[in-house]
């Protein structure tokens, strides 16, 4: 599967080290090349990890890179707003079937969702894990403070 993240963030690397062990061709594009610089070159020295270094929402890019010919995409950069570009452009524009875009707000989320975008909050995905690890009952009045204080973080 050939997969693009757009962002090079610790979010963006992890997942392209998952996709990269998988055996998935991975290209991330990222605006800028300090960012770029600023990771181990372990990290994204792997035989199917390209870098392109290009501003991931323009029409320009998403044609260089060869997003009709990507299986996934992925927005993952760092505003709601550059990922809420991307995703869309990605799966409206250039017809991507699968689009996700990271999210830290639920309302934006859902409106992506009506697009047939799908939006992952790393946030909530954090929580999740660790309520299941835990074996934490939902219904924890400790677990909903938490969600709730994780909430109004993110809407700030």
């Amino acid at each position: 599967m050939r997969v693009v993240i757009a962002g090079h963030d610790r979010l963006g690397i992890v997942m392209a080290n998952i996709l990269s062990e998988s055996g998935h061709e991975v290209l991330i594009v990222e605006a800028e090349g300090r960012r770029l610089r600023s990771f181990p070159g372990h990290l994204v020295a792997r035989p199917n990890v390209d870098v392109l270094e290009a501003q991931p929402t323009l029409d320009e890019t998403m044609i260089a890179m060869d997003i009709r010919g990507a299986d996934m995409f992925i927005a993952a950069l760092r505003t709601p707003a550059e990922n809420g570009l991307a995703a869309l452009k990605a799966k409206l524009t250039y017809g991507v079937e699968n689009v996700v875009a990271v999210v830290t707000n639920e309302a934006l989320g859902k409106i992506y969702e009506r697009f047939g975008i799908h939006a992952v909050n790393p946030y909530t995905l954090a929580l999740s894990n660790l309520r299941d690890a835990l074996g934490i009952d939902i219904s924890d009045i400790g677990v909903l403070a938490a969600e709730q204080t994780i909430a109004s973080v993110q809407n700030r």
